[in-house]
């Protein structure tokens, strides 16, 4: 145990009054969590803020920092690509192979797991992943929550167990 100098990834002004780049962070915290689901499979399973801190290397490149690493989740390789496969689709809009991929989850209702994974609804239209839902958006998800709990709950039930913490 170590104690890490460095600030909450959510303490925006502070990371803006130092000159940090919000999206630098963001494409580190992104290819951070990749990695790990979709690629080595060893997945940290607590990601709140209070356990990633950003700081300066020694040469003053931006650094996240991991801590509490009570908690992983070894996935399956099939699982990985599967799921892998899954987002992909997602972001492409291509239904059928959502469908396929989250069969291969175990999965029937694969638009239930499509809005489990991006937390937000899937039009079947256009999909955009967003930093906040629309009001409208708020409203869908908790009409879903309300009227399909039994699909969602079916839904955790049947995916990989190894994926519950990464939906976490």
């Amino acid at each position: 145990m170590d104690y890490i100098a460095g600030c909450k990834i959510s303490d925006v002004k502070y990371l803006r009054d130092n000159g940090f780049s919000l999206k630098d962070i963001n494409v580190k915290l992104f290819e951070m969590f990749g990695h790990q689901i979709f690629e080595s499979g060893f997945v940290h399973a607590d990601p709140h803020a209070g356990n990633i801190l950003v700081r300066r290397d020694d040469d003053g490149k931006t650094q996240l920092v991991l801590l509490d690493h009570g908690l992983y989740q070894r996935l399956k390789t099939k699982d990985m690509v599967a799921l892998s496969h899954m987002w992909k689709a997602i972001v492409l809009q291509d239904h059928a192979k959502m469908k396929y991929y989250a069969k291969e989850l175990g999965v029937e209702d694969y638009v239930v797991l499509a809005e489990i994974l991006t937390q937000a609804p899937l039009r079947m239209h256009q999909f955009k992943l967003k930093v906040r839902l629309s009001e409208e958006d708020l409203k869908h998800i908790a009409e879903i929550a309300r009227t399909r709990f039994d699909a969602i709950m079916k839904t955790l039930r049947v995916v990989p167990t190894s994926l519950l913490l990464v939906i976490r």
